[in-house]
């Protein structure tokens, strides 16, 4: 039998706890502050956060279906394919820089789609919330949520019913992101 010296089994336990309160923080997503000053130089709002989602039926000349999320730490995620819905949760893409995010608000403040009154605005989005298999869409879908200056809003643009004009700001936002998540 091998002895320690005193006090080993001590040191063993006091080493593992402070590496493991250290090192707690290596797992997290690496948080970006935006507020403040950031927010006042580049006109982003501190808490901006956008998640677009294109529910398609796919086909000649349409997007396909997928879903992008920036957080307002600037942590952009992205899921392309079919069964994305606005009720998946993507896997991290990619981090953005400040120029990213400065230019995808600047797109998005020239479009009607940040308008507090606009006449897409609706709290949820299905077409039958009482039908439990989602039947797949005729026509290209834009939701697009928008978190600004405390204010949360989902717009619903339907391609078929909706002007072009704000048909091609929706999916102006969804090539934006995209362009941003590398899958264009």
């Amino acid at each position: 039998m091998t002895r320690r010296p005193p006090g080993t089994a001590a040191a063993v336990l006091l080493f593992a706890a402070a590496s493991l309160v250290w090192g707690m923080g290596g797992c997290s997503t690496r948080a970006v502050r935006i507020g403040g000053d950031a927010a006042a130089e580049t006109g982003v709002p501190a808490d901006f956060s956008i998640a677009v989602t294109v529910l398609s039926p796919g086909g000649e000349g349409r997007p396909g279906s997928a879903r992008y999320v920036m957080e307002a730490d600037w942590v952009l995620r992205a899921v392309l394919g079919p069964g994305v819905n606005e009720h998946v949760f993507p896997a991290r893409t990619r981090q953005f820089t400040r120029l990213q995010v400065e230019d995808l608000w600047d797109r998005l403040a020239a479009t009607a789609l940040i308008d507090p009154h606009s006449p897409y605005l609706i709290g949820v989005w299905d077409p039958d919330p009482f039908d439990s298999d989602r039947r797949p869409v005729a026509e290209v879908v834009y939701l697009v949520y928008i978190a600004a200056d405390g204010d949360r809003r989902l717009l619903a643009i339907e391609s078929a019913r909706a002007p072009e004009e704000d048909v091609a700001a929706a999916r102006m936002a969804a090539e934006t992101l995209a362009g941003l998540a590398w899958v264009r």
